[in-house]
């Protein structure tokens, strides 16, 4: 079977709060969220990321790229240090 959110492996909504978050799977699930204002560009520096670490298919750690500062560009997610 395969994990349903190979489908759509970037998701784009916007909160309640009035940002936008981006989405993006790994095989495990959610492995990235970012949140920034609406109109931001992936390529902005004004994005608020985490990753999501898994253990045995299950959530096990949540962390935020420069101490959860809406500063990071969310097409460099994968490149940056999360503590």
């Amino acid at each position: 079977m395969s994990h349903p959110h190979q489908v759509a492996p970037v998701i784009v909504q916007q909160n309640t709060a009035g940002l936008i978050i981006n989405c993006a799977y790994i095989a495990d699930g959610l492995r990235y969220l970012g949140h920034a204002r609406p109109g931001s560009l992936n390529s902005d520096p004004v994005w608020q990321i985490q990753r999501l670490d898994y253990a045995d298919g299950k959530v096990v750690a949540v962390r935020f790229a420069a101490n959860a500062a809406f500063s990071q560009v969310w097409d460099n997610r994968e490149a940056l240090v999360y503590s």
